[in-house]
């Protein structure tokens, strides 16, 4: 089949695809041209977590200085580097070469990798959806669509597809390593499809590269996939009977299992400390449940559980591929692992193609209405964040701007003192690592071991900690931000003030 080969489609997928990227950018953007007087613009605004996006451009900033391989930026202790961020430190790479700003690089590369991805979502969607009709109003709800999240935002109450930023694909456009992530993922499904289906090893090697990509950009996602493979293998099984077709998939596996051996290593048995985009105790405290999903995919939800219901009674090979993708992953979803809750990534896109086959088979083409009231509150959730993200870019938001004072300390960090280690306030130290070419020390694993030292951190500031000279050195602290708001450091005998503006004033450990 040539791709794209009507001109008015690929048109209106791709307008579809710039308007979502678009939109993603949004806030950004806003947050960027109403810069208070007096503030400096961070390159954040976000409605999901904007200290994770620090940690991303700190990945960002060692790739600046010539990096390839990952140091935990927020963490003294470990010394080594590992193939770990590689999308960022690429990025890095590409900041340093263009002379450009590394949030500027960041949001370029999200808003370019997004239409890529919603384009590459799309050809998937034609290889289930013969109709251009249905499949482009698949790539809107892939696009814009949620559920009934957007019932409790303004009043905390948040279901998944308000409180993960991987639980609907809008609200990964702007994160380039979870687009890699689900453009990988579906390489490696259509391509395992391919293998089973056609018994050829070519395809079978592809599928293993994919997913050595797959691999080292999320390792949790790959785990996903071979469940899914799995199951299409045992789907497939069941129809014809024939197990020859098992040996294609063995490159896949191999692959599968010395990546995830690898990641097993230096995650959890040499506990390198990589940050909440690989370390699974970041997911800790989330729980995906079936009436939680539920609701969380809303609308979009029941119109597939009526797509699984039809194509559970069609069983072709590719309703199987479709089935396996929601079943595998669900499965997924429910294992008691630590990093269950990171493993949704693009279940949402399965979830729209069922919800698709659903419509079709209640006939909503027939009813406008019906049809425009899905598309109509499967996106308010989407655009609830939205509305909420812009609301919240005030001066008064420390994560999306700072005071210039702040901005000038971290200026002279960075010129001044580079590859110390700096010890700061939890939302001015995830800020360190992103604009210099320091490391910050901040508790940022696991959950409890995060509430005792950022009480040791409060103690140390307010003059309770017992031993504060044995807390700096066990920690390898060599500089310490402090001032107004972040602690009151004067007249402490043990350091000597090596900087100090208005508001801010940075202390060596003597």
């Amino acid at each position: 089949m040539k791709l794209f080969k009507d001109r008015k489609e690929f048109l209106l997928a791709f307008l579809i695809a710039i308007a979502a990227a678009a939109f993603s950018l949004l806030p950004t953007v806003y947050a960027w041209l109403n810069t208070p007087e007096g503030y400096w613009f961070t390159g954040v605004s976000s409605f999901f977590d904007p200290w994770d996006i620090n940690t991303y451009f700190a990945a960002m900033r060692q790739g600046f200085d010539g990096a390839w391989f990952y140091r935990p930026s927020y963490n003294p202790f470990d010394t080594w580097r590992v193939p770990a961020h590689l999308t960022y430190l690429f990025l890095g790479n590409l900041s340093r070469t263009f002379k450009l700003s590394i949030p500027t690089i960041y949001h370029v590369a999200s808003f370019t990798l997004g239409i890529v991805f919603l384009l590459f979502v799309y050809l998937f969607i034609r290889f289930f959806l013969k109709n251009k009709f249905w499949s482009l109003l698949c790539l809107y709800l892939v696009a814009f669509g949620g559920g009934f999240g957007f019932v409790g935002i303004f009043e905390g109450i948040l279901l998944p597809d308000a409180a993960w930023p991987d639980a609907t694909i809008f609200q990964t456009l702007h994160l380039p390593h979870l687009i890699l992530d689900q453009t990988l993922f579906l390489g490696v499904l259509l391509l395992s499809f391919r293998t089973l289906t056609t018994f050829s090893w070519r395809y079978g090697f592809l599928a293993a590269v994919a997913g050595v990509g797959l691999g080292f950009i999320h390792p949790y996602s790959l785990f996903v996939a071979d469940v899914v493979a799995a199951f299409l293998l045992l789907g497939l099984w069941l129809k014809d009977r024939n197990w020859r077709r098992v040996r294609f998939l063995s490159p896949l596996v191999f692959v599968s299992i010395m990546t995830g051996s690898y990641f097993l290593k230096i995650f959890y048995l040499d506990n390198f400390s990589g940050g909440p985009l690989l370390v699974g105790s970041a997911a800790v405290g989330y729980e995906t449940r079936s009436v939680w999903l539920l609701l969380g995919y809303g609308l979009v939800a029941v119109l597939a559980l009526v797509g699984v219901y039809h194509l559970w009674r069609e069983k072709t090979s590719q309703s199987l591929l479709l089935l396996s993708w929601f079943f595998g992953h669900f499965l997924a979803l429910h294992l008691p692992v630590p990093w269950q809750r990171i493993m949704i990534k693009s279940f949402f896109i399965a979830v729209c193609l069922l919800a698709i086959s659903g419509m079709r088979v209640l006939r909503l083409r027939k009813s406008w209405i019906a049809l425009a009231m899905v598309l109509l509150f499967s996106s308010l959730t989407n655009l609830s964040i939205l509305v909420y993200t812009l609301a919240i870019a005030r001066a008064e938001n420390p994560w999306v701007y700072l005071a210039s004072e702040k901005h000038q300390a971290l200026e002279w960090l960075r010129q001044n003192l580079s590859d110390n280690v700096v010890l700061a306030s939890p939302e001015l130290a995830t800020m360190v690592a992103a604009n210099s070419s320091n490391f910050a020390y901040m508790a940022y694993q696991d959950a409890r071991a995060d509430a005792v030292e950022r009480e040791k951190i409060e103690n140390f500031y307010q003059g309770r900690l017992e031993s504060p000279q044995k807390f700096l050195q066990e920690r390898k602290i060599t500089y310490i931000i402090g001032g107004a708001g972040e602690g009151n450091l004067d007249g402490v005998d043990y350091l000597g003030k090596v900087y100090e503006n208005e508001k801010v004033k940075i202390y060596k450990v003597l």
